[in-house]
């Protein structure tokens, strides 16, 4: 779940990627198959960077 965020998060253009499609409420296989599409990157660097993304979501409090 998104929350309400007063801050300020900059994101990259894969950040961005990831959370619109986060916001559309997509799992994590979503994620990891929309980063090798539009990167060409394979599977486990694709996961490993999603992992990471969400893990800062999580730390900085902007999902649940």
């Amino acid at each position: 779940t998104v929350l309400d965020f007063n801050g300020l998060f900059v994101l990259s253009e894969s950040g961005k990627l990831l959370w619109d499609l986060i916001s559309d409420g997509a799992e994590k296989a979503e994620l990891v198959s929309a980063l090798m599409n539009e990167y060409e990157i394979d599977r486990k660097t694709a996961s490993e960077d999603t992992d990471k993304f969400i893990k800062k979501l999580l730390d900085f409090d902007i999902v649940e």
